[in-house]
């Protein structure tokens, strides 16, 4: 009866710990010094000009410099962060909706004491990059992987087309969240499920205080993770006699910790969502899904997207987003990890943790994929009409619609392929340590170069000495950069050398009153004539664009009597062409310099 119970204890504590693999400081040193060879490799280039460019070509790289420093102003005042009067000029702007990110842009804002914003920028970018290798790798090896397949995990998890698509967005990089919530909720012990539940809410809530769409993510992979180990059998037999419902608050805990510790955040949002009607819808759902074919075509990012054009062409959104294919060579890892029949000879753990893991990753795998899909089936572009659960679902959790992109969901579709792939790496590993270093390298080399973005996207920095000497104003006077109306975050990245108000910028939910000012005539006829060639290229005909760009006598008669950007407190403006200039000088506002294509004119 004693040896039972002892058989029945050590069972326990095999099936508390799934795999009983650790990533030890020495291993993870090793590790971290691989990822940092890898970030340098992938994003060649780039790290040979950080100091004046910033990695990601979306534009949004300006924006999220902007929030730090935003940030690091307004803890440096007094201010409050989630309101500012630097955009938007005059009125402001709430950035409760805004992606503030605070648990890249607080740290980022001590860091600007030392560096500039672009340094700092592109330093989390690969702080990112090396934290979510390591938490794919830790992941890894904590569902049982080898050395080589865990690091060929972080590796394939991180540098790849999804990163170089989004590297511009310092909240989405920041995808080390996944694999420590799946990892620390699939380690959760079945005699202490309390302890574990609250460190995966944890886990969770640092999640959210870097993206929301990584906070709702990482909640449903936890949710799977917590059903596919209470499906099994021995899992469920261990906490009956403590009581099944425990590991059922177990759950209910780690999804409630981030709601309850993110409240001061969250209730504001949502009541600021229901005040303002824009606000309430992120990006549209139907045009930021995920096409059944953008799995198993190159997107355009991708070195084979010149040969799959016709078909990425079709999808629908921004082409960076169709960045969800994982390429061949992680996805026959990944099928012969799932058709493997037994663990690696290193391994301590039995066929059974395999089968289980293996389960967990399939339905991790499943659930991100339908739900990438968005409301409606989508084929090479084509609505087919046919509903998809993210619609229920997102009916019954309004948060879901109010983030909109589905598309990220795919993030749970590559942990899954990554982690089946940490598996598959063992069978094509040779026994000699040497070879199997050198067939290990060869295959993250391999993975580099199909999953590479040449030359990796980086948009140039620099700013005009104009700016500068606008700093150089002491009164807290206001700034009409036209390069606002035409590529509306540059400015924003402006903003951080110069300090002043700018008329304008564009945050993640711009609110309905950005036109008050920009529909002002002497303010919309700049505008348009910075826009002339945009404009004609909408098609728009050019005797429209010349009636909108010109001034007519009432409107010249009343800017004489009572001039508008004075008015409004507006002392400079900035134009980047030749057709404004001419309006500035005859609305007599004062030359400056000029620094090509940009010239600054004084208004008073």
């Amino acid at each position: 009866m004693e040896s039972v119970q002892q058989g029945t204890k050590l069972a326990d504590s095999r099936t508390a710990s799934p795999s009983g693999r650790r990533l030890g400081a020495g291993l993870a040193a090793l590790y971290l010094v691989g990822f940092a060879l890898c970030a340098f490799v992938y994003t060649l280039p780039a790290p040979f000009f950080l100091e004046d460019h910033l990695l990601g070509k979306t534009g949004d790289n300006f924006r999220n410099v902007w929030t730090m420093w935003w940030m690091h102003t307004a803890l440096e005042d007094g201010l409050d962060p989630y309101f500012t009067d630097r955009i938007l000029h005059p009125d402001g702007t709430s950035l409760r909706l805004h992606n503030m990110s605070p648990l890249n842009t607080v740290p980022a804002s001590f860091l600007l004491e030392l560096w500039p914003p672009v340094a700092v920028f592109n330093t989390l970018q690969y702080i990112h990059m090396l934290a979510s290798a390591l938490a794919m790798a830790w992941l890894a090896r904590v569902l049982g992987a080898g050395r080589a397949g865990s690091f060929i995990a972080g590796v394939a998890y991180t540098f790849n087309l999804f990163r170089a698509g989004h590297v511009g967005h310092l909240n989405i990089a920041s995808t080390m969240f996944l694999p420590l919530a799946v990892g620390v909720a699939w380690r959760l012990r079945g005699d202490r499920p309390l302890r574990g539940a609250l460190l995966c809410g944890v886990v969770l809530t640092l999640a959210g205080l870097a993206s929301w769409y990584h906070l709702i993510i990482a909640a449903a992979a936890v949710a799977v993770t917590f059903a596919v180990r209470a499906s099994h059998g021995d899992f469920a037999t261990r906490v009956q006699h403590r009581g099944f419902r425990r590991a059922g608050i177990a759950c209910v805990v780690a999804l409630l910790v981030p709601m309850l510790l993110l409240a001061p955040l969250t209730v504001p949002m949502w009541q600021e969502t229901a005040a303002r009607p824009e606000g309430k819808r992120g990006h549209p759902a139907e045009l930021l899904s995920a096409d059944v074919l953008s799995y198993v075509v190159p997107g355009p990012l991708s070195s084979y997207g010149i040969l799959s054009a016709p078909v990425w062409l079709r999808f629908r959104g921004h082409p960076l987003d169709a960045t969800n294919w994982l390429g061949i060579i992680a996805v026959a890892l990944a099928l012969s990890g799932l058709l493997r029949s037994r663990d690696p000879p290193e391994s301590g753990t039995g066929t059974d943790v395999h089968r289980r893991v293996r389960r967990l990753l399939l339905s991790l795998g499943a659930v991100g994929f339908v739900l990438s899909l968005g409301p409606q089936l989508r084929v090479a572009g084509h609505a087919t009409g046919i509903p998809m659960p993210y619609a229920a679902l997102a009916w019954l959790i309004p948060p879901l619609d109010a983030g909109g992109a589905v598309i990220r969901f795919s993030l749970l579709v590559t942990l899954a392929v990554v982690g089946l792939a940490s598996f598959g790496v063992e069978r094509w590993l040779p026994r000699r340590r040497a070879l199997r270093a050198a067939v290990g390298g060869a295959i993250v080399w391999a993975l580099l170069v199909e999953q590479s973005v040449f030359p990796f996207p980086m948009t140039a920095a620099h700013v005009s000495p104009i700016y500068s000497l606008i700093a150089r104003d002491p009164r807290d006077v206001a700034v009409l950069d036209l390069a606002t109306h035409g590529a509306r975050r540059r400015p924003m990245l402006h903003q951080t050398v110069h300090g002043k108000p700018i008329v304008g910028g564009r945050i993640t939910r711009s609110p309905a009153h950005i036109r008050r000012v920009t529909d002002m005539p002497v303010v919309r006829q700049l505008i348009v004539r910075t826009r002339t060639r945009s404009l004609a290229k909408a098609g728009v005909p050019p005797r429209r664009i010349h009636e909108e760009a010109r001034l007519t006598p009432e409107q010249r008669a009343s800017e004489a009597r009572e001039p508008v950007l004075k008015g409004l407190g507006v002392a400079y403006v900035v134009t980047v062409n030749r057709y404004a200039e001419r309006l500035c000088k005859e609305l007599g506002y004062k030359r400056v310099v000029s620094d090509p294509p940009r010239t600054l004119f004084r208004v008073f």
